[in-house]
């Protein structure tokens, strides 16, 4: 218990900092560039500070020179933190489709709006859809996007049914979706309880899925079956 205070004292910490940093930038309106220039440099430290000891694997299947949809299991707010982290190694670089509700965190909410992570209403669908299409519109050259399709964090470790959204923007960009599995971030900072632990967390991306020939319900089968093979793989190594 005690761990975890001085662990968000120092989250928070870090936090603020980069809070500040864009808020000193904002009258320039440099501040969104910053914060998605320092993304990889953000992720790491966040990573470090919560005790997670982060490898990855497959970054060689990727592309530096393409965008992709990124399309995985969500365990944890360090999955975030996560991905910034590993896609830097690649000098890749992304912006999140998250739900609105975190827009509403102190520090971290103003933050997220500036680095350019784009909102989705959860709960209404006409929304949700409007937004997935604006999304489409609002990408800037040179970024992929990442979706956690389950459309929330685990609350069992298990990975629930994938909502349909990741592949509408596929299907729009003709972006090829890159599924990827995450293990271990639901141990560092779980769903259910404020507590940060340390341990071991990794992410594995597998080769990117080309929508060509393919119908949308395939292609959402086909990277769901994907994202749980891969897990369970990662689980039982």
């Amino acid at each position: 218990m005690i761990g975890s205070f001085f662990r968000w004292i120092g989250l928070i910490s870090v936090m603020g900092y980069y809070v500040i940093a864009g808020l000193v930038r904002s009258p320039f309106g440099t501040a969104g560039s910053y914060y998605r220039r320092v993304a990889g440099r953000f992720g790491r430290q966040m990573l470090a500070v919560a005790g997670g000891k982060a490898t990855w694997e497959g970054l060689d299947n990727l592309d530096p020179e393409k965008c992709y949809v990124f399309v995985g299991n969500h365990q944890s707010y360090v999955d975030i933190f996560l991905l910034f982290a590993s896609l830097e190694s690649r000098k890749m670089r992304t912006l999140f489709m998250v739900k609105r509700e975190l827009f509403k965190i102190p520090l971290f909410g103003p933050m997220a709006k500036r680095m350019g992570l784009i909102p989705i209403e959860r709960e209404e669908s006409r929304k949700a859809l409007k937004t997935i299409l604006n999304a489409v519109d609002t990408l800037e050259k040179g970024y992929s996007l990442t979706i956690f399709p389950e459309g929330t964090r685990t609350k069992d470790r298990k990975i629930q049914p994938f909502k349909r959204g990741a592949f509408v923007i596929a299907g729009h960009t003709k972006m090829s979706i890159v599924p990827f599995a995450i293990i271990g971030t639901a141990d560092i900072m779980p769903s259910s309880n404020m507590s940060v632990r340390p341990g071991p967390c990794h992410i594995s991306f597998l080769p990117p899925i080309t929508h060509v020939d393919i119908s949308g319900k395939e292609l959402a089968s086909a990277v769901e079956n994907a994202v749980i093979n891969e897990y369970n793989r990662l689980i039982l190594a």
